[in-house]
């Protein structure tokens, strides 16, 4: 900016002692300066004003000015527009702003001046403003300009009057952009248009450019066209532009480009793109070009991949190739295909977002967006929750294996007690008593295992330790005396003394708890309930099986559900299931399983697997 202004010396030297409000902008519509009466009237110090972007000075400013000011750039005269300002007594304040380019020596525009006038009566100002309606209306017909925009979310065109009077149709005809496309000459000139507006629209880069045009009644004649893409939280929402008809004052060199000057024309403008961009045959699948910033991100030489079919780098299904063509062929265009790229010599595995466009020559234009490290972060965020939901899974078991084990202790003091209560032999009172004691120790002996457990929940292969299994039977049939007594149960242990496998203790003794409790608990009122406990060895796993006499469970119907939380079985309505749920839980945990064989009416059989 400080060379614009080096360039311009007498432009600070006559705006300073302008009498009117006046302002000028260079082309990037930052402050070059302004005259005495402008910084006085909104209140701003020359020194810290002065290089600022123009639109930033006042938050009021929609962006309706920007495409004023973008209008005046592209050579547009006498814009106003209506202005109310508020000044630091609180004071309202109308004003005309005066939007004109500030052109070169040679006609080009290097910035964009501006005049401000105070209107007093609200009356007069709507006056003018209705004035200068007419006079831009009267400037356009004559400078034979007409705009349009473009509606992205409604995908609806608007023409004015001016442009509909270029085309040559009727005033009441309908505007659309298959309609507006179609007026470009067939060829060169369509095809370039079409890419020019699909590059904005994907890309927001604007054009201006000098086209051939075929008018409604078959007149030819050359226009200048330009566009301006508008984004609004990062998406174009709109393109406004307008068409100016130049046949009169504009004479090409060569009127009819080859076809390889077509190409590269097209092609130009994404070359240096810092967007990756591939054109490809549609019907064929070939490479036909890539731009810089695609071959950047691959590392690659252009030679490498022109020519080539995308089923080399990007696999489809035979379903997801149909519906992607598809797709194609109704929209013209597609949006948001993510997928993986291979390629042979890549040492990384890279995933792109595709958007693309169907050209009028069957070509598709694709932009392509690396999203590895998103996807990455992705991956990343969702192993976190995983692992947050396994952490969370783990503590809602802990949570529910310290209830179900103090439990089981309540109920077995609570029936002990009852016996105690009720036995009148002194000699049987001692007895219970002794079991009462022993007991008691076993529940500090739980709550002492569960506590270590806490620790060690996160090391569970580390803490596998060998255990003798019959150690584990006896302590779970005192801790269950008075159920086995209340219900007349007789045990057959057939386990060997010496049989050990490699678990974590707590885990064990509560699997061996809940399998012998439900044994025991579900039996046959028309049988004496039997248990049998036995084990083996098969292949790389020590077995142990708790056989019962017991109700039975139908494996057809309610086979899902045995080990399933909170889902009781029909026949067993006093089960929370929670006890086999925690079984298979910690089972599972030491890299175990755990079957069932069952009958309704004759009993079940439950074998636990445990790796050797």
């Amino acid at each position: 900016m400080e060379k614009l202004i080096q360039k311009q010396p007498l432009a600070s030297r006559w705006i300073h002692q302008l009498p009117s409000s006046s302002v000028l902008l260079d082309n990037n519509l930052n402050l070059i300066d302004a005259s005495t009466t402008w910084f006085k009237t909104f209140g701003f110090d020359r020194s810290k004003t002065i290089g600022k972007p123009f639109l930033k000075l006042f938050a009021r400013f929609d962006e309706s000015w920007q495409d004023s000011f973008d209008y005046a750039l592209e050579g547009l005269n006498d814009i106003q527009i209506i202005d109310t300002h508020i000044g630091e007594n609180g004071a309202e304040q109308d004003f005309i702003w005066n939007i004109n380019p500030w052109k070169d020596g040679y006609g080009k525009s290097i910035g964009v001046i501006l005049n401000v006038k105070d209107v007093s009566e609200k009356t007069a100002l709507e006056i003018e403003l209705k004035n200068t309606q007419k006079l831009l209306k009267e400037k356009g017909a004559i400078a034979k300009i007409g705009s349009w925009e473009y509606n992205v979310n409604n995908q609806k065109m608007y023409w004015s009057k001016e442009l509909k009077e270029i085309f040559q149709i009727d005033h009441l005809e309908a505007a659309s952009y298959k309609k507006s496309v179609a007026f470009f000459k067939k060829g060169h000139d369509r095809n370039t248009i079409t890419t020019l507006f699909h590059t904005a629209l994907e890309m927001g880069k604007p054009w201006n450019k000098n086209l051939k045009l075929t008018t409604k009644k078959g007149d030819t004649i050359w226009v200048n066209t330009i566009g301006r893409p508008k984004f609004k939280n990062g998406k174009c929402v709109r393109i406004i532009g307008t068409i100016q008809n130049i046949n009169d004052s504009y004479s090409p060199e060569i009127s009819t480009p080859a076809k390889n000057e077509v190409s590269q024309d097209s092609w130009a403008a994404f070359e240096n793109l810092p967007i990756g961009v591939v054109k490809i045959d549609f019907r064929s699948g070939e490479v036909l070009d890539l731009n810089n910033e695609i071959l950047n991100v691959l590392g690659f030489q252009k030679h490498m991949l022109l020519n080539r079919n995308i089923a080399k780098f990007l696999w489809f299904s035979e379903d997801e190739q149909k519906q992607w063509y598809k797709s194609i062929l109704i929209n013209k265009a597609f949006n948001g295909l993510e997928k993986q790229v291979f390629f042979e010599d890549l040492d990384q595995k890279l995933v792109f977002r595709f958007n693309g466009t169907l050209l009028p020559d069957n070509s598709l234009l694709v932009s392509c967006e690396n999203i590895t490290s998103y996807q990455n972060k992705e991956g990343q965020i969702k192993a976190e929750l995983d692992l947050a939901n396994a952490e969370l899974d783990r503590l809602t078991h802990f949570t529910h294996m310290v209830s179900h084990n103090l439990k089981a202790h309540a109920t077995n003091q609570d029936l002990l007690l009852n016996f105690l209560s009720d036995e009148k032999n002194e000699a049987e009172r001692k007895n219970l008593l002794t079991i009462l004691f022993k007991s008691s120790e076993n529940l500090t002996s739980s709550i002492k295992g569960l506590r270590e457990l806490v620790t060690i929940r996160h090391k569970i292969n580390e803490q596998k330790v060998p255990v003798l299994l019959n150690d584990i039977i006896y302590r779970t049939l005192e801790n269950n005396n008075g159920l086995v007594k209340q219900h007349g149960v007789k045990i057959h242990n057939e386990v060997s003394e010496k049989f050990t496998v490699r678990a974590v203790p707590v885990y064990l003794e509560n699997i061996v708890s809940s399998l012998l409790v439900n044994a025991i608990k579900f039996k046959n009122s028309n049988k004496q309930p039997v248990v049998f406990v036995s084990t083996q060895v098969v292949d790389d796993y020590y077995i142990f099986s708790i056989e019962d006499n017991g109700i039975g469970i139908d494996l057809n119907k309610k086979g899902d559900k045995i080990f399933q939380l909170y889902k009781t079985l029909q026949n067993m309505d006093s089960s929370s299931g929670m006890g086999l749920y925690l079984a298979k839980y910690q089972i599972e945990l030491m890299g175990g399983k755990i079957t069932v064989d069952s009958t309704l009416d004759k009993g079940s059989i439950f074998r636990v697997y445990l790796p050797i």
